[in-house]
């Protein structure tokens, strides 16, 4: 899996929970999270930056990021770490 596709599974993931909870505000933390992602996956680049970027963000002064890299992280190793399908 590469780090666009688990970026792109991530975000569906996220837009369905937002689609399912109407009503909240505009900086409800699944909207910020989305905001996050978008970022992380226009810096993302190999599998190895991009787990960089993760780390990384797990100590970030931005709490959002920090939130979702802690999130995002063990789901990328265990998804990177998956045997590949053709």
């Amino acid at each position: 899996m590469t780090p666009t596709e688990f970026c792109r599974h991530a975000m569906l993931e996220y837009e369905r929970l937002w689609a399912a909870a109407p009503g909240h505000q505009e900086r409800h933390p699944l909207r910020v999270k989305m905001q996050a992602l978008e970022s992380l996956m226009a810096e993302a680049g190999d599998a190895a930056q991009f787990t960089r970027l993760l780390a990384d963000g797990c100590s970030s002064d931005d709490p959002f990021r920090q939130l979702l890299c802690n999130e995002l992280l063990p789901r990328w190793e265990k998804a990177f770490q998956s045997p590949r399908s053709c």
